[in-house]
Order: C-alpha cells, then sequence, then structure tokens
C-alpha cells in the first residue's frame, strides 16, 4: 500500500483529524508485580514509544518506603491512588504530562478498592473524567476471606459507586482498568462452574445493570493477557459514555508484561465511526 492509499483509508476510518480539534492519548498497562520503583527503564521506554499525555498503571506497588523521587519520568507528573493509608501499598499510579490541567478527585475515592480519579484537559478546554483501576482478587496480605466472591462483590460495588457518582456530573468519563473479569467470555452461558466468568457472574452482572444503562460502552474487544499454557483473556477493560469523541482502540504486548498496553486517543469534538 502507498502512503497516499494509507492516508486515504485512516482518512475514510477515522475521518479528518484537525477537524475534530486538539487530543489527547490516554494508555493503561499493568506493569506486573514488580515495585513501581524498579520499573523505572521499562515505563521510560513506553512513554517514548506511545508518546501518552496520560499513562495509567495498574499493580503500581509503590510503598510508603518509596521515595516519589526514584519514580519520576522527565516532563510528567506523578499521581498515586488511594491505599497507602488502608492497604499499605499503592497499586495505581499514573503519569500526566506536564502542560495539562490536572486536578486529583480524591472526593470520588475511597474504601479498600484500587481507583485513581483524575479531571483532565487542555488549556481552555471542556475537562474530562478519567478512572485508572485495578480490581483486586484478594486484599494485600493476604486478608481472610478477602478472596472469596462475596467478598470481591462488596468491594467492585464500590466502585461502581463512585463511578454513578461520577457519571452524574454529565462529563465525558472515560476508565480504564485491569478489571480481573474476563470481556471475552463474561456472557458465555455454556462455561463450566469453575471457569471465572460463571464465578464472577455476580460483578458482571452488576456492572450490566448499573453502569452499562448509563450509556457507558466497553471498547476492548480483544484478548489483552496471555502466558504460556492458558488461554487468553480480556482483562484489560476500556469504558467510556462518550464512545464518538474516541478513535479506535489500540492494544499490543510490550515484552514487559503479560498485560498489553491499551491505548485510545480522545478528541474535543465527535468523530465519525464506520
Amino acid at each position: 500500500m502507498t502512503p497516499r492509499q494509507w492516508n486515504k483509508l485512516q482518512h475514510s476510518a477515522t475521518g479528518n483529524r484537525n477537524a475534530r480539534g486538539p487530543s489527547l492519548l490516554i494508555a493503561y498497562w499493568n506493569k506486573g508485580s514488580s515495585y513501581l520503583v524498579n520499573k523505572k527503564l521499562d515505563i521510560s521506554t513506553v512513554i517514548a514509544k506511545h508518546k501518552p499525555d496520560i499513562l495509567g498503571l495498574g499493580e503500581a506497588n509503590f510503598k510508603p518506603s518509596h521515595s516519589m523521587n526514584d519514580s519520576l519520568q522527565d516532563g510528567y507528573t506523578l499521581h498515586l491512588g488511594p491505599g497507602l493509608d488502608s492497604l499499605g501499598v499503592a497499586r495505581v499510579a499514573a503519569y500526566t504530562r506536564d502542560g495539562l490541567v490536572v486536578k486529583h478527585r480524591r472526593d470520588l475515592e475511597g474504601g479498600k478498592v484500587c481507583t485513581l480519579w483524575l479531571q483532565v484537559g487542555l488549556p481552555n478546554k471542556p475537562a474530562t473524567l478519567v478512572m485508572f483501576g485495578y480490581r483486586q482478587w484478594q486484599l494485600p496480605g493476604p486478608v481472610e476471606g478477602s478472596g472469596t466472591v462475596p467478598a470481591q462483590l462488596e468491594r467492585w460495588l464500590v466502585i461502581l459507586e463512585q463511578w454513578e457518582r461520577a457519571l452524574k456530573e454529565r462529563r465525558e468519563t472515560i476508565c480504564m482498568m485491569d478489571a480481573n473479569i474476563d470481556c471475552l467470555t463474561w456472557t458465555t452461558e455454556d462455561l463450566p462452574s469453575h471457569h471465572s466468568s460463571n464465578r464472577l457472574r455476580p460483578l458482571s452482572q452488576a456492572l450490566f445493570t448499573r453502569i452499562l444503562p448509563l450509556g457507558v460502552v466497553q471498547l476492548v474487544t480483544c484478548a489483552t493477557r496471555a502466558e504460556c499454557g492458558v488461554s487468553e483473556t480480556g482483562l484489560d477493560h476500556l469504558y467510556s459514555n462518550s464512545p464518538d469523541k474516541l478513535a479506535e482502540v489500540k492494544a499490543e504486548f510490550t515484552g514487559m508484561s503479560d498485560h498489553k498496553i491499551i491505548s485510545i486517543r480522545k478528541f474535543t469534538k465527535d468523530m465519525k465511526r464506520t
């Protein structure tokens, strides 16, 4: 395909980028179980390659004994999710490019759940609510009983309640997270009883009944996690209540984690989808 043919194809698929106004590239990556301070080089590599305006990290694993300076990236501001006090570790973090207008919405956070809420925008442009999350199978420790399905559902309902409060503000809202719920099989009926999508059906049903009816769409349709000897799963999700302002989702493995990096370009105006 010649460059001219490629440009024509992209224009027909996504329209004229200039006509849709400025944009933000938002990405999410579950970097794995290592500490944030030990992944500085890998994160630098991701930033250099993808050049995100906002990069959210699942399993950030930043502890009170760690130094913020050891995890900073040039040209970016580091934001830590809650958990340092309640869980003894921040499981979610985000980097925002310098020059953005950013407000950490701690009023939307709380409970023993790993969500980081930011209100982000370009100067003189409407702000967007962005949530990065990591749904834990069980609490650090581990805490006895925290891995049972009823305990997981209790924490999941806290996340949904935060989400509902955010949506009531009638802002564009984007949520990216390692939900640890397989979106490839969550509506499949004939699953064995031990399958995770079968066991976690109460969590997916709560999402279907409380969040999706509010105009929210889940946009990741491919496998996002793969490891040797195990079926691929779609654990990393991207939700939006304004999908017409988003380009197509991109997902790719880096070789530095068994999770793909999920990225999306958000425009200030609606885009024509084909």
